[in-house]
């Protein structure tokens, strides 16, 4: 028994850096429980104990439980777990495992000491078969699933909204949000996930569960409207410009600065009882804190066998500044903080490629400074080093970065402190007189929005003092900021040298005018009546250097997601100020219910596709344009299986793109071995008969009942939602 111990130990050790938790205890189960050798390591020391023989109760406990609430199919024969122990930050935790042998099916459960199901996760490894099921069809088997395993806080459950789910396989999840006393508990959720072909649940999720929390008595003192009127000095809705990123027909992407209100805080809450403000549901408690054209083709001129291309960029080059004027625009400028012991040079050219702005060229000289290495430093993971940016056309330097000296490391550090010169004001001047030196024109275009100290050092060892100070000015338009673009860089307090520069900024952005927008108060308005403002339980976290527990505090807050308002709707919008759909929400449209394609277009409208309007029309004809834009949230589509043009697609096109997406067309383009069988399949072209033939035989796109394909007729928005389903279930 010593023997195998000693050999279980070290497979202990190996499992460590897999598993990773603060204490571990791991061990394999066979059959019927056998009674093995256990053994506890302690991540933090490395001594070895022996288990205690109540943590096999408790594991005999757990199973029995679980077991309970959960059938375990009798061909999952092979079994494992491992235990995290408890800490001051969470409970412990047991984290089962079954598994078949033949295919690697496996049911994985993680559960609490008391039996306490926290998570549940199925994973199938058989093929899936084609989405069938919609969305109301499951919701009772998300609701007995909970009954089945968490009847204790069933009767606290209330079911929220469900969505779709992405992933390995499409899923159906069901969102249920705890309640207390009426009133809802954020982040206390259940998910239930379903899988769409098969309708087994496949996941469940209740892991942020506090089963220990103190509820506080219901008392509201303040009303909504009393929330809202109070809160009102403390968030501002700044308009502020987002980038919005747009694609044409040709692939050609441009960036347009589009306007939204945003609130000045993400999170605010305010107690319904006394009136407290809170900005942060985390706090620590005894800690210090912190503070392209085609039109030139790549041919051979016959001229050493360059090509036209290689030629002009080689011509590009010929008004460009040397690597040595660079370097000396770096060296010589007394603005930079550049220490001389950084006497290795190297720099490269590079072509900056301007994405947005095609004919725009620009050409770089990257440049690094180091110190010369030495013998008896072999392994300076910390020496001394710089870099920079140089326009090579204009001499504009772009970009610098130095690694200030670490002051706080030296013996001198009361004499360093004594000497710091420069503060906020004057190391911003300097920053300042360099960068309209350097990029006048856009300096004038931005303003200061943040300033942060750049580190400290202490004075007298009572105090810290500020040892240098870094600043970001943010491009404006009309008085508005936008972030996107921006300048930074910091100064050094006590040599009053420029530390690090830079900017991000983007010439072709097209702005949106703020022409006829709504007031700053409207769009707060607009904010607070959104979905999220409301009455609810929240926990607050308080952590200790022992411990970390969570309180119970009844509150109005501004769980609002996404936080944007368009400045010209007042509508919620996204980040980019597109029209934000709430997630989940069903989409009705009053003409398919009799529809022989009702089931395909539901369940696509479950999945997350929707096209505005009450009416579908499923058998008017869908653009290509419609029908990417169905597919492309599913399936990725490469540029060159993009279908082209605006109008209207046939079924013989349809096959081929559906066949194109399955990455088939290899097999489909072969001559002379496809038939359909269809009686119009001399109608049907030759460069599409391999696609329509497979397409059939996929079951991907079908003839009508005279056994005839129409293959010029055009694809109708019913079809084209039947044939992505029967697509996703080939995918698969």
């Amino acid at each position: 028994m010593k023997s195998k111990g000693i050999v279980f130990l070290l497979l202990l050790c190996n499992m460590l850096s897999i598993l990773m938790p603060v204490r571990v205890l791991a061990e394999s189960f066979e059959g019927n429980m056998k009674t093995t050798s256990k053994t506890i390591v302690n991540a933090e020391s490395m001594k070895v104990t022996d288990a205690n023989e109540s943590k096999e109760k408790v594991l005999t406990s757990v199973l029995t439980k679980v077991k309970k609430k959960i059938n375990i199919p009798k061909e999952y024969i092979n079994f494992s777990y491992y235990y995290r122990a408890a800490s001051s930050y969470q409970n412990e935790t047991w984290n089962l495992d079954w598994r078949k042998e033949d295919d690697g099916s496996s049911i994985r459960v993680m559960s609490d000491s008391s039996g306490n199901i926290m998570s549940y996760n199925f994973y199938n490894m058989v093929d899936e078969k084609e989405p069938k099921y919609l969305k109301n069809e499951l919701k009772s088997k998300a609701d007995a699933f909970i009954l089945q395993v968490a009847s204790n806080i069933y009767s606290k459950l209330k079911f929220n909204n469900s969505y779709y789910g992405r992933g390995r396989s499409g899923t159906y999840y069901y969102n249920y949000i705890r309640v207390e006393q009426g009133i809802p508990m954020s982040g206390q959720n259940v998910v239930v996930g379903i899988d769409i072909s098969t309708g087994e649940v496949i996941s469940y999720d209740n892991s942020n569960w506090n089963y220990e929390v103190s509820i506080p008595k219901k008392e509201v003192i303040l009303s909504k409207d009393q929330a809202i009127a109070k809160l009102e000095s403390n968030i501002t809705m700044n308009l502020v410009y987002h980038n919005r990123y747009l694609t044409d027909s040709q692939g050609n992407t441009k960036i347009k600065a589009v306007l939204v209100y945003e609130p000045s805080i993400s999170y605010i809450a305010i107690d319904a009882k006394t009136g407290e403000i809170y900005t942060t549901r985390s706090e620590w408690r005894n800690e210090s804190s912190n503070d392209g054209s085609t039109a030139d083709k790549n041919t051979s001129t016959g001229d050493g066998g360059l090509t036209k291309v290689e030629i002009n960029k080689i011509s590009e080059l010929k008004n460009l500044i040397s690597k040595e004027k660079a370097v000396e625009l770096i060296t010589k400028n007394k603005n930079l903080y550049l220490d001389s012991s950084k006497t290795v040079v190297t720099a490269n050219l590079s072509e900056s490629i301007n994405y947005f702005n095609k004919e725009s060229k620009r050409y770089l000289w990257n440049i690094q400074f180091t110190e010369p290495s030495t013998e008896s430093n072999e392994y300076d993971f910390y020496s001394s080093y710089a870099s920079a940016t140089v326009d090579a056309n204009t001499g504009e330097i772009v970009s610098f970065f130095t690694k200030v000296n670490e002051y706080t490391q030296s013996q001198e550090t009361m004499a360093v402190s004594n000497t710091v010169k420069y503060q906020e004001k004057q190391c911003r001047d300097i920053l300042e007189e360099f960068i309209k030196a350097q990029n006048k024109g856009r300096i004038l275009k931005s303003k200061l929005t943040k300033t942060e100290i750049l580190y400290k050092l202490p004075e007298n060892n009572l105090k810290k003092i500020n040892g240098g100070y870094s600043f970001t000015y943010e491009r404006v338009n009309e008085g508005i900021v936008y972030s996107e673009n921006n300048i930074y860089g910091s100064v050094d307090g006590v040599t009053g040298k420029i530390t690090s520069y830079g900017y991000n900024w983007e010439e072709s952005v097209e702005f949106e005018s703020p022409k006829g927008i709504i007031t700053p108060k409207q769009a707060y308005s607009n904010y607070m009546g959104l979905d999220g403002f409301q009455l609810i339980y929240e926990l607050n976290t308080i952590s200790t250097p022992k411990k970390m527990t969570q309180e119970a505090r009844l509150v109005y807050n501004t769980e609002i997601s996404p936080c944007y308002i368009s400045p010209f709707t007042g509508k919620q919008v996204h980040y980019d100020a597109t029209e934000y759909v709430k997630n989940g929400s069903n989409h009705l449209y009053e003409d398919i219910k009799d529809h022989k394609y009702y089931r395909s277009i539901q369940i696509l409208v479950d999945m997350g596709m929707v096209i505005e309007g009450k009416m579908f029309n499923p058998d008017q004809a869908i653009t290509k344009y419609e029908l990417q834009q169905m597919v492309e949230p599913f399936i990725y589509i490469s540029n060159e299986n993009k279908l082209s043009g605006a109008g209207n697609i046939t079924r013989q096109e349809a096959a081929l793109f559906s066949i194109k997406l399955l990455d088939l067309n290899s097999l489909a383009s072969i001559n002379g071995i496809y038939k359909t069988g269809f009686l119009d399949e001399a109608e049907i072209a030759g460069s599409y008969l391999g696609a329509v033939a497979l397409a059939k035989g996929l079951d991907i796109l079908r003839g009508d009942a005279s056994n005839r394909f129409y293959p010029a007729s055009y694809l109708t928005r019913a079809e084209a939602a039947d044939m992505f389903i029967k697509i996703l279930a080939s995918n698969r």
